[in-house]
């Protein structure tokens, strides 16, 4: 599938299918792990692909029912595969702890930005991605209250130092809901209103009207540039420099576990 195509056909989606996933296909999809931003080469990612019934149905118990409190039907629970999504921040102290990440009296800098939160949104889009990629449909949510995340946490054999962030769905794309009727439980009309109002006027303060002969890439190249040096200019910082490569992450920043796949 063309860049193009796998941008365009990504979404949050709530309808799977009940047929499994492939194993070799799910390793695919997870490898990519090895392509996330990683600050300082941190390697801090952690991922758990789970497919066992009853552990997937467990995490449904703890994070479906505000869904259906809110007349959505069932979406959790029929994804044939979850993949938990963790962070390691002590990976990124330990890090910028060494010799060439320290300043001239030997400690770490500051955390102005926590970038191991920062990362682990970078790798749920490179997820997503590389399952729209294998023809396969995405979702996400966070189970909710900080006893939920503990509890969905004892299910995916993280290490307690190891943060969840969210859950990943994973499956074939199954019949969609009315999206009249979803946009109506999710928000008021007012609401919607208001916010198609604030996209346009972001809008026409971009500017921004990309040529029906110019390919998705260099669009969304366009638009991003020309956002970061409105933004640079409104804060006078300078530009970030582009065109570093990140390193890739090795295997033993993947960790696997159930009944699914060994990486």
């Amino acid at each position: 599938m063309e860049f193009s195509e796998v941008l365009r056909h990504r979404r949050m989606v709530r309808a799977y299918r009940p047929d499994p996933v492939p194993e070799d296909v799910q390793r695919r999809v997870v490898r990519v792990v090895r392509r996330a931003p990683s600050a300082g080469f941190s390697q801090g990612h952690r991922l758990a692909v789970i497919t066992a019934p009853d552990v997937r149905a467990r995490i449904a118990e703890i994070a479906e029912q505000p869904y259906l409190d809110l007349g959505l039907p069932a979406w959790i629970s029929e994804a044939p595969v979850l993949i938990a999504v963790g962070i390691r921040e002590a990976s990124y102290h330990e890090r910028y702890q060494e010799s060439d990440k320290t300043d001239e009296e030997g400690a770490e800098g500051e955390w102005t930005v926590p970038y191991w939160w920062f990362d682990s949104g970078a790798l749920l889009s490179l997820l997503q991605l590389a399952a729209t990629d294998e023809g396969l449909a995405t979702g996400f949510f966070g189970p909710g209250e900080r006893s939920q995340f503990e509890a969905v946490h004892a299910l995916t054999g993280f290490a307690e130092d190891v943060a969840l962030t969210g859950v990943l769905t994973l499956g074939l794309l199954g019949r969609r809901p009315r999206r009249a009727a979803e946009r109506q439980c999710w928000k008021a009309p007012e609401a919607a209103a208001g916010r198609a109002d604030h996209l346009a006027r972001l809008s026409r303060q971009a500017r921004f009207r990309p040529p029906s002969t110019v390919s998705t890439a260099p669009v969304v190249y366009g638009l991003f540039s020309r956002l970061s040096t409105a933004a640079a200019a409104s804060s006078g910082a300078p530009s970030r420099p582009s065109g570093a490569r990140s390193p890739t992450v090795s295997r033993r920043s993947v960790q696997s576990w159930v009944s699914g796949v060994s990486m």
